[in-house]
């Protein structure tokens, strides 16, 4: 087999962690489709596929580099003593990063996506993308989404219970606790600029990564660490990965088996099939200064003159959250009353061309 052909969009250093002894060789695994356990699984062929990211190896190659500096840093903060660091920190961030955007279900998305868009608006067949190809455009988003979340606070957990954290095919996440509480549905979608924002990532069966945004939670950090003691927070961040994953869930320990089937099952319904929706809507009325449109289906928008699509990402909805991710006091977003809806602080100060000014707004005040 030619080098580097078998490329993989989870690496194997992010694996690692949760391999048989940690030795990179086998994996314990639990699938979706089957319903069961798959244990000592090669982990050789996990979450990969052949020239996934090009045959010219360009991406290939620049990763490599960014995980090595990832597999050192996870062998520092499980070593005895370690003191977490800015650039370790800086290094997991820019990591989530890359991991969230790299994976098969994210350039699956986008390439259904650019399918749906000509399928149902008449676009031309170039807009069509394929898998190959969403891969290149994706990869190419990666410095400019560091930038979105490089305001986030940042934070390790120390898993101090008896469960072990889990991953996936799909382990970097993004949520949001404010934009999906029950009564919030108007908010829209949650971006990775809005208020609210929770990005998440195990890093071994014992640390887990976060990032969030300080005007709406506040965690309990001590030196840039929060100790987890309650096995249903652990569980609750678990049932993120199985909410999220495409095909596996991964974990260390044969005697979780059990305890992961259970889990899955009682996940199962709050699972969705598509992880967007594409939103048509026609001409309803004009004044000739102002126009409205209706809400409509994909063929009535197709053989209207006047028509328009956006494109919405869905989310789970978890059956609940750690109890350690607490609700800021006087909590606040930022908002300029425009479609643009609720972003962080960060994100309004840069928004200068907007014509209106945005202002800070508490969240409970804000009434939908």
């Amino acid at each position: 087999m030619p080098a580097l052909k078998n490329q993989h969009f989870v690496p194997r250093c992010h694996l690692r962690p949760f391999t048989l002894d940690g030795e990179n060789l086998a994996i314990n695994l639990f699938n979706f489709a089957r319903r069961r356990a798959v244990l000592n699984a090669p982990v050789k062929n996990q979450c990969s596929a052949d020239y996934f990211y090009g045959k010219d190896l360009h991406y290939e190659k620049k990763m490599q580099v960014i995980e090595g500096l990832y597999g050192a840093a996870i062998t520092r903060i499980c070593g005895s003593g370690y003191a977490l660091t800015g650039d370790d920190l800086e290094l997991f961030r820019a990591f989530w990063v890359l991991q969230h955007l790299r994976t098969e279900a994210a350039s699956r998305a986008f390439a259904a996506l650019s399918a749906e868009v000509v399928d149902t608006t008449g676009a031309p067949e170039e807009f069509r993308t394929s898998i190959a190809q969403t891969v290149q455009v994706v990869m190419s988003a990666v410095p400019e989404m560091v930038s979105v979340v490089e305001d986030l606070k940042v934070c390790l957990l120390r898993n101090r219970t008896a469960v072990d954290f889990i991953t996936s095919d799909d382990p970097a996440i993004h949520t949001n606790r404010w934009y999906l509480r029950p009564g919030n549905e108007r908010l829209g979608a949650p971006g990775l600029a809005k208020s609210g924002a929770l990005c998440l990532i195990p890093l071994t069966p014992r640390h887990f990564f976060i990032a969030y945004d300080g005007d709406v939670y506040s965690l309990p950090v001590s030196n840039h660490w929060v100790d987890v003691r309650k096995e249903s927070d652990v569980n609750m961040l678990n049932q993120q990965q199985l909410l999220n994953a495409v095909a596996n869930v991964y974990f260390r320990e044969t005697s979780d088996v059990t305890s992961i089937g259970r889990q899955f099952d009682a996940t199962a319904d709050r699972r969705i099939p598509c992880r967007h929706r594409l939103n048509h809507a026609i001409l309803d009325w004009e004044d000739g200064v102002t126009k409205r449109y209706r809400v409509c289906t994909a063929e009535e928008a197709r053989n209207h003159q006047d028509a328009i699509f956006h494109s919405e990402t869905l989310y789970p909805r978890p059956s609940g959250w750690p109890d350690f991710i607490h609700w800021r006091a006087s909590a606040a977003t930022y908002s300029n009353g425009t479609g643009i809806g609720f972003v962080r602080r960060a994100h309004a100060e840069t928004r200068t061309t907007s014509s209106q000014p945005f202002k800070k707004i508490r969240l409970d005040r804000i009434n939908f």
